[in-house]
């Protein structure tokens, strides 16, 4: 007898065990000690990233809040609203000046745990005004954008990130508001 509750002690500790294991956390045990299924709010990150580029005439400024969520641990979706500040030089003293503001969606596929591919549909609207020769000018417009690259997660928290990625625009619109390569660096927090 005294073997049999041994036999059970070590299968219901195991079982225990391993359940605790693929859950990963103590913080998910109920009020009687049962480990709970994760809330699915614990797969959505918030977060953004600061990114800029310059040339010898041309400099932007991007600031890019987002929202992702944790579909599996190699498929990361999201979204993304984004407001960026350019200024290109034209000749002489001119220089365009942009303010550009609008919507992303993005995924990332993590083929190495920290290591990721980045792919990236934008949407942006701009105004553009000529500076200073022209300061009553001033144009408006739209364009898309399909941002591709790599980039990587370091952990600096138990469950906060600082990234930095390295992206190219491969539609190039006319009139690209992107000059490439794109730098991007920035920090996401899982909830």
């Amino acid at each position: 007898m005294k073997r049999i509750l041994i036999a059970i002690t070590i299968l219901l500790f195991a079982s225990i065990s391993a359940t605790y294991a693929q859950t990963g956390s103590s913080n998910d045990k109920d009020s009687i000690g049962l480990v709970q299924k994760p809330s699915p709010l614990r797969r959505i990150s918030l977060g953004g990233n600061i990114g800029g580029g310059f040339t010898n005439d041309y400099f932007y400024l991007n600031l890019q809040p987002r929202i992702s969520y944790k579909a599996t641990n190699w498929f990361i979706p999201g979204i993304a609203l984004m407001y960026q500040y350019s200024q290109e030089k034209t000749g002489g003293s001119d220089r365009y000046v942009y303010n550009t503001w609008g919507v992303g969606v993005f995924a990332e596929l993590y083929p190495i745990k920290y290591i990721y591919g980045h792919v990236e549909y934008q949407h942006l609207w701009y105004e553009r005004d000529i500076k200073p020769s022209r300061p009553g000018f001033s144009e408006n417009g739209n364009d898309d954008y399909l941002l591709l690259g790599a980039g990587a997660n370091i952990p600096v928290g138990n469950r906060t990130y600082f990234f930095a990625s390295i992206l190219v625009d491969v539609l190039k619109p006319i009139n690209s508001l992107y000059k490439n390569p794109i730098y991007n660096v920035g920090f996401k927090v899982d909830l």
